[in-house]
């Protein structure tokens, strides 16, 4: 297998499992740029990363019986069809907290901002423990984590101190990379996702 190569757009999909079978997918997109990236060591870095960073504040919000089981990578075309793929990283991530969790589809917020009027990442952050909310609203704590999450969200991953895996989006409307401009929120207020089939989760 080649090189991730300069200007080619990666999609990371993350699994997760919960409560009666149910399944839960976060979908990211990122822009190889700077240099070209081995694609063994981008799947391994981009693994531990998420391990260590998204994953790690995850598991503080999500309730025991939920878990994060597997991380998808492919290069796409400008289209959103796949060029080919890179592989998949095992995940073994459980939830922290134990107790009731909430309704399978209620989920965290975050919206990322791009330079393109009407552009913007979304992400559903899924399997919330029930302690997490109150009056129907999240907690000081349960939004504090998911600002950091939005932190994570906007920021570049380094591949082997070369390359830079910048995130954002891939538009359908002009088929085009719209990187995230490093704004965004995380609201208080609980959202509802339903689940979808495999990779177009968000």
């Amino acid at each position: 297998m080649g090189d991730i190569i300069v200007g080619e757009i990666i999609r990371v999909v993350v699994s997760y499992s919960g409560p009666a079978a149910s399944i839960a997918q976060n979908v990211f997109y990122y822009e190889c740029q700077v240099a070209n990236a081995n694609p063994a060591t981008a799947l391994s870095e981009v693994g531990t990363w998420f391990e260590d960073n998204w994953l790690t504040l995850w598991a503080s919000l999500a309730d025991s019986n939920a878990k994060a089981f597997l991380l998808e990578m492919d290069i796409l075309n400008g289209d959103g069809t796949v060029d080919r793929n890179i592989g998949t990283y095992d995940l073994n991530e459980s939830g922290d907290l134990a107790g009731d969790i909430l309704p399978g589809g209620v989920a965290g917020y975050m919206q990322a901002d791009t330079e393109r009027t009407g552009s913007r990442g979304r992400k559903f952050v899924p399997f919330i423990g029930e302690d997490f909310a109150t009056e129907g609203l999240w907690t000081a704590g349960a939004l504090g984590i998911l600002a950091n999450m939005l932190t994570d969200l906007l920021e570049t991953v380094v591949i082997n101190l070369l390359s830079d895996f910048v995130p954002g989006i891939l538009s359908r409307v002009d088929e085009s990379f719209h990187e995230f401009i490093g704004s965004g929120y995380a609201t208080n207020v609980p959202a509802y996702q339903r689940r979808r089939k495999p990779n177009v989760g968000s």
